[in-house]
Formats: structure tokens, C-alpha cells, sequence
């Protein structure tokens, strides 16, 4: 027998004599009735593996869940933890994934089996004793399956208030959240070394199926949803940068027609404006444009730019156009600085410098020399569309209610302005 085997052995052993309450820690930590191990298929870079589990069915973790201890013959670290989805081997040690919340955990192995069986019962008795009062018992990673994934629409809206507990989900079990919002679960239905990565498969009630792909040190190389691979926004880092909402989906006007398009938003207050608090949205394109601007915007494609185009509230009369600053390419590192940009637009608003946008203004005078009566009215943009080589921005005034036109060109100067009515409103469907 090779020394894995014997270690395999000792590990048997060793869930005997934990059943059998031969090591003295029921005085801290309660009785433990460990079930009998039980085979099961792991899988690794090297193929399927065999290995063992037993549970506890005894709670003993703060957060409801029951530990289970797993080894394998093939591997010299075993993980001892709340019990997890599903278990891989990455980088010769076990590796549990579960789903906890709205959150993907990697628990690594905390119990080197080559110290010996003795050293080994010692470590999971500190281990059990770490679980009991709430400390850090193995290294983890997470990611945050709302930030991978957008159009989460199914789930409750980020400023829904959890309780932790609420938040369990467990094989497809759900809890409510204090606010009643409807909530997609998810569970890991299978781990897969795959062309030098990981997937993690993901099933959600929703009848979605997210497949998480990673490396071996667990970081992040892609994403997909129901087979088709997905632009990622975020990098999902759960203990990271969460400024900004996870994605969701906002309307971007293009030349065809309108489509949904990928978006994060963010709150900003302002201490030193009359405007109590301002909403900032940021969209990547799928030609690879990156924009910031106000959150009102009507965001249109246009001139190999994306533009925002919102009426100027502190400048009455006058029209705001933001433009897409830079250009990145797909992929796991242009999500990296993606979120850079975002980063950098909040260093911004932090140091007290602004929103650092520029955005070009367009006076209603210039379009509509004669109505002078416009630049004392308050304007609502009603839409914005391409007009052949051209936008037109459809302006309307609140008393009395009448429709405006303006013309601008890839200059982003207005060329023309008149006044249409609902004929033509009607007739153009806007």
C-alpha cells in the first residue's frame, strides 16, 4: 500500500473515533454522532476521483447548516466545514462550493492529513470549535451571483433588507426576506475541470442555468447563461467593489430600434448642491464603448459613439449631451477595466472634485432663434431617434403642452428646430 492509501485508511479510522467520542471535546462542543462515510465521485484535473463523507446531522454551525468532513486516498487535504453543493479537487486539495445567499463560496481543505491521524483528530476539534463561535475556519472565496449575472429581475432589488438567516438556501429550499420580494435560489448541481479551468454549474429556480468558469487559483475567466456566453460587468467579487447596483438592463436606441443593453447604476449625495442626491448609470456596449452619464439620460448609438442626452436642469433652455469616453475589449480583462473606469469615476466624487464629466451643451436658442418663450419653460425630452445622418431630439413643454424638434448632427450641433404636432407624433409613433 502506498502512504495515500494508508492515509485513506487513517481517515476511516479517524471518522470511527470521532464517532465514538474518543476525543474529549464533548464538554465544548456537544456530542457529535457522525454518519457512516460515504463514497462518491470528485472530480480533478487528472479525471474522476474516489472519495469519502460524513456528515453530522447534529446543527452545529452558527448559520444552520450541518458539517460534513471529506477526504480522498488521492489527495493529502481534506476540508472540514458546513456542508457544501458539491466538492472538486484544485490544486491537489478539496474543494467544497455551496451556495449561500445570493453568494458562490470556494471552501479550501483545512486539514493537512500528511501531519498523521492524531495531529489530524487535533485539527478538527480547533476546527469545530472555530465553527462554534462564528470565527474564520478555512480559507474561502466568494462571488456574488447578482454581479455575474444581469437582468436580475427575477430577484429582489439591491436595497432589499435581509436577515442572514432568510438568506439560507439550501438545495433548493428558499427563505423570505423581511420585505416579502419574490427571490431566486440557487444551487451547484456539479463542478468540471474543463480546458485547464473549472466550470461550476449553477442551476436557479428560475430555470436558469449559470455556469461559472474559473481557474485554479479561482479567479474569475468567464461567465454563461443558458449556454451563451455573457459580457461581464463585474468581476462578482463578493468581499470587493460594490459601488455600483449589480447589472440589470436598460434600453439603448440604435439605428434599427431599440435594444437592451447591459448597465450598472449608482447613487451619488451631494453635500454642496441644491440637489439632494444624483443617480449616475454606466453601460459597455457590445462594440466595446464604455459610458458614464446621469441616470435620465436617453442613451442612443450614434457616429461609432454612444450618447446620453438629457434636458440641463440647473440651465434652463438648454440640452446636455455626455459621450462615451473610451473603447474595451471583450473578455475577462476588459471587465477588470471596466470596473477601473468605475472605480476612477468614483475617486472622482470622493475627493470632492465632480463627476468629472464633460458633457457639451446645446442652447434651445441656437435651434429656435424666434421662441424665445422656450428658454424660460421647463423641458422634458420625450425621445430621442436617428433621423438619416442625423438624431432628432424631441423636446415637450409642460404649460402649454406642446412638442419641439431639434436636429443635430455628428458635430453634436443643432442644424434645425421646429415645432411639430401630434400628427406628427402620431405618425412617427413617438
Amino acid at each position: 500500500m502506498t502512504n495515500k492509501t494508508y492515509t485513506f485508511i487513517g481517515f476511516c479510522i479517524l471518522y470511527l473515533r470521532l464517532a465514538g467520542a474518543e476525543i474529549d471535546v464533548s464538554s465544548d462542543i456537544g456530542v457529535l454522532d457522525w454518519s457512516t462515510p460515504r463514497r462518491f465521485i470528485i472530480n480533478s484535473d487528472h479525471g474522476n476521483l474516489g472519495a469519502l463523507k460524513t456528515s453530522s446531522p447534529l446543527v452545529t454551525s452558527r448559520y444552520g447548516h450541518r458539517l460534513a468532513l471529506v477526504s480522498s486516498s488521492e489527495v493529502y487535504g481534506a476540508l472540514l466545514s458546513d456542508e457544501c453543493d458539491s466538492y472538486c479537487v484544485v490544486s491537489n486539495k478539496i474543494v467544497g462550493l455551496r451556495v449561500f445567499g445570493d453568494k458562490l463560496e470556494f471552501l479550501w481543505s483545512n486539514i493537512n492529513t500528511e501531519d498523521g491521524n492524531e495531529t489530524s483528530l487535533q485539527t478538527i476539534a480547533q476546527i469545530i470549535k472555530q465553527i462554534e463561535s462564528g470565527a474564520e475556519h478555512c480559507k474561502s472565496t466568494r462571488y456574488s451571483i447578482p454581479y455575474l449575472f444581469s437582468d436580475f429581475r427575477f430577484g429582489p432589488p439591491p436595497t432589499a433588507k435581509f436577515s442572514r438567516m432568510h438568506l439560507l438556501i439550501r438545495g433548493g429550499d428558499i427563505g423570505a426576506p423581511t420585505n416579502n420580494a419574490p427571490v431566486e435560489s440557487y444551487v451547484v448541481t456539479r463542478c468540471q475541470h474543463e480546458a485547464g479551468n473549472i466550470s461550476v454549474y449553477i442551476q436557479s429556480n428560475a430555470n436558469r442555468l449559470l455556469q461559472v468558469v474559473i481557474n485554479e487559483s479561482l479567479e474569475l475567466v468567464s461567465a454563461y447563461l443558458n449556454g451563451s456566453p455573457i459580457r461581464l460587468l463585474s468581476s462578482g467579487n463578493a468581499d470587493g467593489f460594490e459601488t455600483w447596483s449589480p447589472p440589470s438592463r436598460r434600453y439603448l436606441i440604435k439605428p434599427d430600434g431599440r435594444s437592451l443593453i447591459q448597465s450598472r447604476s449608482r447613487t451619488v449625495k451631494n453635500s454642496k448642491s441644491s440637489v439632494a442626491s444624483e443617480n449616475f448609470t454606466s453601460v459597455w456596449a457590445e462594440d466595446g464603448s464604455v459610458w458614464i452619464g446621469p441616470s435620465e439620460c436617453e442613451i442612443i448609438l450614434f457616429a461609432n459613439s454612444i450618447l446620453g442626452v438629457c434636458v440641463d436642469k440647473q440651465n434652463i433652455g438648454s440640452i446636455r449631451i455626455y459621450k462615451s469616453s473610451i473603447v474595451l475589449s471583450n473578455g475577462i480583462a476588459g471587465t477588470k477595466l471596466f470596473e477601473q473606469h468605475l472605480r476612477e469615476f468614483d475617486d472622482s466624487i470622493e475627493s470632492g472634485k465632480g463627476d468629472g464629466l464633460q458633457p457639451i451643451a446645446i442652447g434651445i436658442a441656437s435651434a429656435f432663434p424666434s421662441e424665445t418663450n422656450l428658454l424660460t419653460q421647463e423641458l422634458n425630452i420625450r425621445t430621442v431617434r436617428h433621423f438619416g445622418d442625423n438624431i432628432e431630439i424631441i423636446l415637450t413643454t409642460i404649460d402649454p403642452n406642446q412638442n419641439y424638434s431639434i436636429l443635430v448632427d455628428t458635430n453634436l450641433t443643432a442644424i434645425g428646430g421646429k415645432f411639430v404636432g401630434y400628427d406628427y407624433i402620431r405618425e412617427n409613433k413617438l
